[in-house]
């Protein structure tokens, strides 16, 4: 799954990067990232758990927005954490999303 385009598809939005943007778009906007944590057994990283965040940015409260992101992730079957607060720097507010998701490394 390309996280980009499925954040764009299930939102509407354009404005979709990973990790930043060069110059602040119009609101809304979506920024996401992923950490990556290898892990295993037998002297193996054939785990990886990857931590997902995703952040709405808007001048408003956006519920709609909100909806399709939980409704989106509810549907994968995603266990995730939801933040909301005022950037006070940028003027708008953030909801934060958080989830994990381990994955099974390929054999090399």
């Amino acid at each position: 799954m390309n996280l980009e385009e499925e954040l764009k598809n299930i939102t509407g939005i354009e404005n979709v990067k990973e990790n930043r943007f060069p110059k602040t778009p119009p609101f809304p906007y979506i920024v996401y990232a992923n950490r990556e944590s290898p892990r295993g057994a037998d002297n193996k990283n054939n785990l990886s758990n990857i931590t997902t965040a995703i952040a709405l940015y808007d001048n408003k409260i956006n519920r709609i927005l909100e909806q399709k992101i939980e409704n989106w992730l509810d549907n994968l079957g995603i266990e995730y954490d939801k933040e909301r607060e005022w950037q006070d720097e940028e003027k708008c507010y953030e909801t934060y999303y958080e989830y994990d998701n381990l994955e099974k490394k390929e054999e090399n």
